[in-house]
This record gives structure tokens, sequence and C-alpha cells, in this order.
């Protein structure tokens, strides 16, 4: 079976963390900056690549890129929300 190449670019202008697979893109999440908060506002990962852990993938991106900058997130978009209901462990960035 084939690895597949994956890469998470953000667009400060646009305000989102594309993924790719492969090349192809994926999905992204979608967020507002401001005041050192980032909220989460969407994530979206394309049919053909559901099911495969890539929504929480991008969910977990912002929040590495949050720690590492230490921002604080609010996830209005209900699939963050989720994330963060279900995993303690990243309070922290909340």
């Amino acid at each position: 079976m084939m690895s597949e190449k994956l890469e998470i670019i953000q667009d400060k202008i646009k305000e989102r963390f594309s993924l790719f697979v492969n090349n192809n893109d994926a999905g992204h999440i979608s967020y507002q900056f401001e005041n050192n908060k980032i909220t989460i506002i969407h994530t979206q990962v394309d049919k053909e690549y559901g099911g495969r852990g890539y929504a929480k993938l991008l969910v977990e991106n912002v929040i590495n890129y949050a720690r590492g900058n230490k921002f604080k997130i609010i996830p209005i978009c209900p699939y963050a929300k989720k994330i963060f209901s279900d995993n303690e462990k990243y309070n922290d960035v909340l």
C-alpha cells in the first residue's frame, strides 16, 4: 500500500490551514485571528478523503500552532468543539 504524502500549509491572508494529500487539496480549517486568539470557524475534509482522521489532524495542527505561539483557541466549529470537549489534553489552549 502506498503511503500518502500529507502537507498542511497555512495561509495567513485567507486565515486557513489547507491539507494536501499527495499534492491534492483535501480539505481545510478556517479561522479568524484577533488579540492572540484563534477562532476556529469551519473544518472541512473532502468526501473522498473522509474517515481517515484528517479533520482531527487539521484541528491538532492549529492546536500545535497556538501552543507554539502562546495563542488561545476559541472553537466555534462544531467538529472542533467536539475535539476539545473529548480531550482534556487540549485545555491549555482554551
